[in-house]
């Protein structure tokens, strides 16, 4: 089962003009007892390239994607996420069209094979159980292999390192075809091998161009991927766009 037509998402360029896929504007984040992150004014778009969102441990950066997938409410502002504002009708459908990859974890109990849970991802808004259309298992099959794991499409999920996982978890969001894909620290917890295949992966997405990025990560490595990072810092959030040699 396929998920949302392209004719049904919502537009991300309206009469030659590009929308933004992330706006906020006077947009004050945290909890009712302390607000974390003050007055933010930015936007950003496709057109601008993936994004990173960087800062120390506590600064607000996961408070930040929260608030845009709807789990926690703002404290003052208003944002919005593929040109739909926070609150109208049409924002639950937007959310329909990003991906979102936490912080790692691991495996659930299900002895699922690779592939098998790759395929969740185009499942998501289809009835559970339904079965996969051709179409479906092309795009399963790309998936695997852009983000590196077809050869580990018949491994059962809990035989495979962190590393590995993760790309799984990566290719899972992925093979919905979502607008955006978030991504909230991916390489925590990982050694030097399995990051540099994480971040090999990623940089894999980002050449294909089919996937806008927004990255959340304290790795500078990792934010070295992206055209543009918002630095999160003292209950402000700074836009410094990357330059080719990957300094900011």
């Amino acid at each position: 089962m396929t998920r949302t037509d392209t004719a049904e998402r919502p537009q991300i360029q309206q009469a030659g003009r590009e929308i933004p896929l992330i706006a906020a504007e006077g947009l004050t984040l945290g909890y009712p007892s302390r607000a974390v992150v003050f007055g933010i004014n930015l936007s950003w778009s496709a057109g601008q390239g993936p994004l990173a969102i960087c800062g120390p441990n506590g600064s607000g950066k996961t408070t930040f994607l929260k608030t845009f997938l709807g789990l926690i409410p703002p404290l003052e502002g208003s944002f919005s996420l593929l040109g739909c504002p926070a609150g109208r009708k049409g924002y639950r459908e937007a959310l329909k069209r990003t991906a979102w990859v936490p912080q790692q974890r691991a495996p659930g109990p299900l002895r699922l094979t690779v592939r098998d849970t790759v395929s969740l991802g185009r499942n998501i808004t289809a009835r559970p159980f339904s079965r996969l259309s051709k179409e479906d298992s092309v795009i399963i099959d790309e998936t695997l292999e852009t983000c590196g794991i077809g050869e580990l499409s018949p491994w059962i999920v809990q035989e495979l390192s962190g590393g590995q996982y993760q790309r799984v978890s990566i290719a899972r969001a992925l093979a919905g075809k979502p607008d955006i894909l978030f991504l909230d620290e991916p390489t925590t917890f990982l050694d030097q091998e399995n990051r540099a295949l994480v971040i090999k992966t990623l940089e894999a997405i980002i050449k294909e161009g089919k996937t806008s990025i927004v990255l959340i990560s304290h790795d500078p490595d990792l934010c070295a991927c992206c055209s543009l990072t918002w630095y999160f810092s003292d209950g402000r959030v700074f836009s410094r766009p990357h330059h080719q040699d990957g300094t900011v």
